[in-house]
């Protein structure tokens, strides 16, 4: 099935039928953005991460939340 034809199956959808595909949208997004950053921790991916975090929070640094969503945001490209 091609993009196109999903697009148009979704545009003869009822509002109830979209809704419903949006939410199991919106579920599915979430089940694969757990299993990126599960699939990331696992291979190391974060692991220099989690090590800089771990350093700043003993130096009583750990504040910049900002700087570790930006990282985490290009992890999940």
């Amino acid at each position: 099935m091609t993009i196109t034809e999903i697009k148009n199956a979704v545009e003869k959808l009822s509002m109830q039928e979209q809704k419903e595909l949006f939410k199991w949208l919106d579920d599915w997004r979430e089940d694969q953005w757990d299993l990126q950053i599960e699939n990331d921790f696992q291979t190391g991916k974060l692991d220099d991460l989690i090590a800089e975090a771990k350093k700043e929070f003993r130096e009583g640094k750990f504040g910049d939340h900002k700087k570790y969503t930006q990282i985490l945001s290009k992890l999940s490209n």
